[in-house]
């Protein structure tokens, strides 16, 4: 079977006190939604804050279908 990768980058832009916020707190679903499905296709999910950007990255490994449509 061949492997394939997906790697997903997404970048947000935040405002002060955003990152901090929702973090303390525990709002939401997102991150914990996005390391479920990551582990799902034994990949990795990394977030990080950097100067009021928020971002995402996950890189799933997942199984290549011999048929494609093209």
């Amino acid at each position: 079977m061949e492997l394939g990768k997906l790697i997903l980058t997404i970048d947000n832009s935040t405002g002060p006190g955003d990152a901090e916020y929702k973090s303390s707190t525990g709002l939401g679903i997102g991150q914990s939604s996005v390391k479920a499905v990551a582990q799902k296709y034994h990949g990795s999910v990394r977030f990080e804050f950097k100067e009021d950007i928020y971002k995402a990255s996950v890189l799933m490994v997942m199984p290549v279908s011999e048929k494609v449509q093209e």
